[in-house]
């Protein structure tokens, strides 16, 4: 009985700790947004309610209150009113609470390391919890971070061969995660380009992974690099949109 008394304090503490660390990486990731976030704190979801329960259409209002009542609607609950989204009626998530939220959710979907499904299983309940702020857990998640996934052989595919016959006619692009490693200067993710051909490869250290500034990570690359005729990535919205359009230029 001892044992199993221990076995839970300590899995109390590693989640105490677990929590502590991705709540001082979202800290560090909201001072770096110039949006304000989805996630609103206890104190703003209690305002947020006494102004709907308080709401008058006649009586005289501030722009912010209008779009939070178009934005939410209560509904009420066995206890109290709760916030709801008004077009999707997902519960309102808040920064107090996003942990638990993505920690219950992770869980039940056996610890998928892919933020898409993550985000898909937190999404079917709840509302403003971004893709960076999944990302940050599953950064963290003991379970995820040191394991590695087992390929079932029933889902193995034969492999095609892709033949580069010479320097420039192909290269990769990735990103590597290493928000867990954080630098003091606020570098968090690495840009990998590699030729095909010969395996050279480019790095550059990245502290946002926007479209805009991996575009300007990859131009400085193609500066020095034996531009390619096939540009490959894993079409990630980083690599879109902005990025493709400084490419162009």
């Amino acid at each position: 009985m001892s044992s199993d008394s221990e076995q839970e304090d300590n899995n109390k503490t590693a989640l105490r700790l677990q929590k502590q660390q991705f709540y001082s990486l979202v800290d560090k990731r909201l001072a770096e947004m110039k949006t304000t976030s989805k996630l609103p704190t206890e104190t703003q979801y209690n305002e947020y309610l006494q102004l709907l329960r308080t709401w008058e259409p006649k009586a005289k209002r501030t722009k912010k209150d209008y779009r939070i009542e178009i934005k939410y609607c209560l509904v009420a609950g066995p206890d109290s009113a709760a916030l709801r989204k008004k077009d999707s009626m997902q519960k309102v998530a808040t920064y107090e609470s996003v942990f638990d939220i993505i920690h219950s959710k992770h869980e039940k979907i056996s610890h998928a390391r892919d933020t898409r499904k993550n985000k898909a299983a937190v999404e079917e309940e709840f509302y403003g919890v971004t893709q960076d702020v999944i990302d940050i857990y599953l950064s963290v998640c003991p379970k995820c971070a040191g394991s590695t996934k087992v390929i079932k052989a029933a889902k193995l595919n034969p492999l095609k061969m892709i033949y580069s016959p010479s320097i420039g006619c192909r290269a990769q692009m990735d990103l590597i995660d290493m928000t867990s490693h954080e630098t003091k200067d606020g570098f968090k993710w690495i840009l990998v380009y590699v030729d095909h051909h010969c395996g050279f490869r480019h790095v550059a250290a990245l502290k946002r992974k926007t479209a805009k500034e991996c575009g300007d990570a990859l131009i400085a690359i193609l500066g020095v690099a034996v531009i390619p005729e096939i540009l490959q990535s894993d079409n990630g919205k980083e690599f879109l949109g902005w990025c493709l359009k400084l490419i162009r230029k």
